[in-house]
């Protein structure tokens, strides 16, 4: 969307390709703030997005602080399970990505992620498929990042 853009006035760095017949809004800080006042909602919606952004690059920066690639593993599930928005009780849960996917979380090379993916596998906690993981108990891997976590963090 920009608003970034728009709120530091700075240029917007990225670029969009339309695949049918579009119409563009070209917004400057003045109209944005004006936007904004007129329509408590957007600008309500918009805090709620940015919001989000910030929770989202909290919880990426706490897997990459833990030094342990077993314990960034267990926090990419952690974290993936906390956007699902599930806080039921639930013991098995199914995470839709591929253990490529669990690497780029980590920062971590993909051999290295899939050993400790085949790990987790051969011992039960999970199964592995091409396109999803399935955890067995998510509260496996809840222990293991309260164990392997940095106190700071």
């Amino acid at each position: 969307f920009g608003e970034m853009a728009i709120l530091e006035e700075q240029p917007r760095s990225a670029t969009a390709i339309a695949i049918s017949e579009v119409k563009v809004l070209n917004f400057n800080r003045a109209n944005f703030e004006l936007l904004m006042t007129k329509n408590p909602m957007l600008a309500l919606k918009i805090l709620t997005i940015f919001s989000v952004r910030i929770n989202d690059a909290k919880r990426r920066l706490l897997i990459l602080l833990m030094d342990d690639i077993q314990g960034k593993v267990a926090d990419v599930f952690l974290m993936l399970y906390e956007k699902m928005h599930a806080h039921s009780d639930f013991k098995e849960i199914v995470l839709n990505v591929s253990q490529h996917d669990v690497a780029e979380w980590c920062a971590q090379p993909v051999g290295e992620v899939q050993k400790v993916l085949n790990t987790l596998s051969k011992s039960g906690k999970i199964e592995l498929y091409e396109d999803k993981i399935v955890i067995h108990n998510i509260a496996d891997f809840q222990r293991i990042v309260a164990q392997k976590r940095k106190p700071n963090s």
